[in-house]
């Protein structure tokens, strides 16, 4: 790309003005009509990305059905060669990111005010739509030099209802105004962008963001899932005590919790002083009620991790269709009995109800809160790799070993073949994705490690028909002392019967293979075999000591 360059015969490329995640930004001329416009290029890079060129195409589809003062207009979508362009309005002035560096200690609040309640009505009309912009940030929002702000970039939304095109656990956003929702990779409603606006109103008034970390993404994570954040008043006592108000409320861990929409936020802004904030909290479904305490388990760099397991055999299944036989004690579906009983006995059961299955785990190895999130980074701040992890086997410095589960709920037991067929290469792809991101892609620099594909099939295990797959990965030279010689990822992906949106109910054990002592080839076939369905009885709840009561 550069200046001059006329895209599609019609848009002319004049200046670049600005670059982000889903592509560059140009200031052009529209030929034909003969006015200036804003052209946004997707990297050509993500250009091969069936993904991304789907999120591209659905900004252009979700911006073009907006039609708001305060929302960035859309003029067209178009391709020249292998580029594909967005054509948009071109705005003058500075988004809000650039104001804020230059105020702070915040901005007066009337302005705060006026500003936050321009892009509240704003999302009111995208809500209004079913749409959820997913990322809203100061740098999203854009103040015209006539004090108007525009809402900018829909280019992670998603329309309500339509099928989610990020892989099932990653992430797409910005740590410092993301949800905890969105960290959990659940579905995203309103609410999840008025808790991004309420960041927004926090940084506006006390010149900067609720939670704040040095350590980067992983413990901004933290924060947002468990950190209450330090009343904007004590930055800043001249704030009216409505306002904090408002703000800690849109900054509520549990989306019910949060005003119930942007009109309610409207309302509350151009509230007098001294008036008291009174709403009822939006009926929650269960899959929304309060969280347990979270955890993170692994930091910024795949060589903080070396998940291991004794000796250096491959663990290898028997063929396709053929792999571990059915356990003799299966769990019943309907609601099995609370404690259950181990499959293996002498272990200690994993129950992981949100996903509707349990497992057993060796002695020594540490449950942990159902509810606590592990994930991987590259260095420049994007998500590799995400689940909830739920036991680990550890000792000392390095992690020996680690399960883990993510994607919808509640297996299929029987899925049809075109469902095997999909969660075979769903497998693959899931083992494959884990043993990069772990073993070497989020290192400082990145050092791509080696993976090679090793064995997979179907499996039947505890009356669940499933897929399996495994890599075999070999680290690039250097690290620390916990770095592997070499590791294996093993995944098991079960079609789910709800949350499908979320994908399979993956299931997936580390091991490395260079590290004695900690557990055995044996030991880690035996916890894949031990995966059986598992729902809390009805009228009962995960509790912290792992019983339903």
């Amino acid at each position: 790309m550069e200046q001059g360059l006329e895209l599609a015969g019609r848009y002319r490329l004049d200046a670049p003005i600005g670059a982000g995640g889903m592509g560059d930004v140009w200031r052009g001329v529209d030929l034909r009509l003969r006015r200036p416009v804003a052209i946004k290029i997707l990297p050509t890079e993500l250009a091969a990305d069936q993904s991304a060129v789907e999120r591209f195409r659905r900004e252009a589809e979700t911006t073009a059905g907006l039609q708001h003062p305060g929302i960035t207009v859309t003029f067209d979508i178009d391709e020249h060669g292998p580029l594909i362009f967005l054509v948009m309005e071109l705005l003058t002035g500075r988004d809000l990111g650039t104001v804020l560096a230059g105020a702070p200690g915040g901005m007066p609040i009337a302005t705060a005010v006026s500003l936050v309640s321009q892009a509240a009505d704003a999302l009111a009309a995208a809500h209004s739509r079913g749409i959820v912009h997913r990322d809203i940030k100061p740098a999203n929002l854009f103040l015209l030099d006539d004090g108007r702000v525009k809402l900018c970039d829909f280019g992670i939304a998603r329309l309500g209802g339509a099928t989610q095109l990020t892989a099932a656990g990653s992430f797409i956003g910005t740590p410092s105004y993301m949800a905890p929702e969105q960290f959990r990779s659940e579905p995203l409603d309103a609410r999840s962008d008025l808790y991004s606006l309420g960041c927004v109103l926090y940084e506006l008034l006390t010149g900067k963001p609720p939670f704040e970390s040095p350590a980067g993404p992983a413990a901004l994570m933290y924060q947002h899932l468990n950190a209450v954040p330090v009343p904007p008043r004590t930055h800043r006592p001249e704030i009216p005590a409505h306002l904090e108000r408002l703000t800690l409320d849109l900054l509520a861990k549990d989306s019910g919790g949060r005003p119930p929409n942007a009109a309610a936020v409207i309302t509350a802004l151009q509230a007098p002083p001294g008036t008291t904030i009174d709403w009822t909290p939006a009926p929650q479904s269960p899959e929304k009620a309060p969280r347990r305490r979270r955890r993170l388990l692994f930091g910024l760099t795949a060589a903080a991790l070396a998940i291991a397991v004794a000796g250096g055999t491959v663990l290898e299944w028997g063929p396709a269709d053929g792999g571990p036989k059915p356990r003799p004690t299966p769990a019943p579906t309907s609601g099995p009995p609370s404690p259950p009983r181990p499959v293996v006995t002498g272990w200690t059961v994993n129950l992981v109800p949100q996903y509707g299955i349990a497992y057993d785990a060796p002695p020594g190895w540490k449950i942990h809160d159902p509810d606590y999130a592990a994930y991987f980074q590259d260095t420049h701040e994007t998500v590799l790799a995400a689940e909830k992890g739920v036991s680990e086997a550890d000792s000392g410095k390095c992690t020996r070993a680690v399960a883990g589960v993510r994607g919808g709920a509640r297996p299929v037991l029987k899925p049809t073949p075109d469902q095997l067929g999909v969660l075979r290469s769903a497998a693959g792809d899931e083992a494959r994705k884990w043993g990069a991101a772990a073993y070497g892609a989020a290192d400082s620099p990145p050092r791509e490690p080696k993976v090679t594909t090793g064995s997979s099939g179907t499996i039947l295990i505890n009356g669940i028909t499933a897929a399996r797959a495994s890599v075999r990965v070999t680290p690039a030279a250097g690290g620390d002392a916990c770095a592997p010689a070499h590791a294996l990822v093993e995944t098991i992906a079960m079609a789910a019967s709800s949350a499908s949106s979320l994908g399979p109910v993956f299931f997936t054990v580390f091991a490395d293979r260079n590290v004695s002592g900690q557990a055995t080839t044996d030991e880690i076939k035996k916890i894949l075999g031990s995966v059986r369905p598992y729902t809390c009885p009805p009228g009962t709840a995960l509790q912290k000591t792992q019983r339903c009561a």
